[in-house]
């Protein structure tokens, strides 16, 4: 039989898949989490700070995490600041994980190669690094961060076919080597309503509102503090399918001298105040 009745699917018994890699739904085994926000909102460092909670089980601005291997391919910055940033955090950490990985790609400095997902050779190429680093790294689950996926793209970003060629490769990929994935991504440009900016949640991500629709987490970075420092970050909850509870937005201050943030204060949620943005069925 190749279909289910109400006893049958309650029966079926799922492959374990262990925990989750960041609690309360935010990322789960095989899942897809969006991280958006504007140019100098710390994003890269983000990913860094992701890469090192992860692969030591350390708390992600106080979520628990699982210990997994992390694979990061890069396609903005230039391998030799990738590297410096890397250094700083390490010393300001002092931990250097052996199940962390690297992979600068693209037009940029040490970039040994282009790679676009939405294409046949991009997709082989992406092959490689995930092989490579489950070989590297064996026994553990694997977390791929991409970043940024502007780069990552030989298509128009808004355009409906090229995004979906995009998700369906990777989403292949997923299945294929068990992975969950991060990705690191812009705002689009502000735009305004009778000379006021309109915010539209997690639509502000740049591109086709599929990008919203496929992924099952999306958190938005907003700079509170632009004419301070740029340092001070707000968090927020665009979406969360998987999530059991309410999640509050907070912020974080992020250290120019070792690239670590502190999570600040969350916001303050009265209990007839909270709705249903974000879930979904």
């Amino acid at each position: 039989m190749t279909i289910d009745s109400i006893h049958q699917l309650i029966a079926w018994e799922p492959p374990f898949l262990g925990n989750p890699f960041i609690s309360d739904g935010i990322l789960l085994p095989e899942t897809r989490m969006i991280i958006f926000g504007e140019a100098g909102s710390w994003k890269s460092n983000l990913a860094l700070y992701t890469m090192f909670c992860l692969s030591q089980g350390q708390p992600w601005f106080g979520y628990r995490t699982r210990k997994v291997t992390v694979l990061k391919v890069q396609a903005e910055l230039p391998k030799y600041i990738d590297r410096e940033r890397a250094i700083i955090y390490a010393m300001a950490t002092r931990a250097r994980p052996d199940n962390i990985f690297f992979k600068t790609v693209g037009d940029t400095i040490g970039g040994d190669e282009r790679v676009k997902l939405d294409t046949g050779w991009g997709v082989q190429a992406v092959t490689k690094y995930l092989e490579e680093a489950k070989s590297r790294s064996p026994g553990t689950p694997l977390v791929l961060l991409l970043d940024p996926l502007k780069d990552l793209m030989a298509g128009k970003i808004t355009d409906e076919y090229e995004v979906r060629k995009f998700q369906d490769n990777l989403n292949t990929l997923m299945r294929k080597y068990n992975f969950a994935t991060v990705i690191f991504h812009h705002s689009r440009k502000h735009q305004f309503a009778g000379g006021e900016a309109v915010d539209m949640g997690g639509e502000e991500g740049l591109g086709s509102i599929h990008w919203k629709n496929w992924c099952d987490t999306m958190l938005r970075a907003v700079i509170t503090n632009p004419y301070s420092g740029s340092d001070t970050i707000e968090y927020r909850w665009e979406k969360h399918r998987n999530a059991r509870k309410y999640l509050k937005s907070f912020r974080a201050r992020w250290s120019r001298g070792t690239l670590l943030p502190t999570k600040l204060e969350e916001e303050v949620v009265l209990p007839d105040s909270i709705s249903l943005r974000g879930l979904e069925e």
